[in-house]
């Protein structure tokens, strides 16, 4: 089955509330929530995890896009992105996040899955990952 996806996806990264040291990552659009012991590292395996409930959900016929995040996550989310200082579209993430409570982004991501021409052959997954199209800022962590 060759599968190519795309949409348009907000998430968001914030301090772990209960575990310190961890970060929460969280993709709204398909309810998806992932953890990490750095920004980077939730990112990471949020896009990974994307990646393979994108891929079930087309194989057993179901739109990803069902899965959204319910009502009370989106305001919570756009609570903080309102309050949050904006960066300029295309930029990455924040490569000291010592100062980084809450981290927002809306990115276009894209799963591709063919079969190779080789019969027998196993199949070859790739997810791509474009830098965020509309980056909705960051809040910083208080000085204490």
């Amino acid at each position: 089955m060759k599968i190519d996806f795309e949409s348009n996806v907000w998430f968001y990264i914030e301090r772990a509330e209960d575990i310190p040291g961890e970060w929460v990552s969280h993709c709204l659009d398909f309810d998806v929530v992932m953890q990490g012991r750095s920004l980077q590292e939730a990112f990471e395996t949020l896009i990974k995890s994307m990646r393979m409930i994108v891929i079930d959900d087309i194989k057993a016929g179901r739109d990803p896009h069902e899965r959204r995040a319910p009502k009370s996550e989106w305001d919570r989310f756009w609570a903080e992105v309102a309050g949050a200082q904006k960066r300029p579209p295309g930029e990455p993430l924040p490569a000291d996040d010592s100062n980084v409570q809450f981290f927002a982004a809306q990115l276009l991501f894209t799963v591709h899955e063919v079969e190779k021409p080789k019969r027998g052959a196993k199949k070859k997954k790739e997810a791509e990952m474009q830098m965020p199209l509309a980056l909705a800022g960051y809040s910083e962590r208080s000085a204490a």
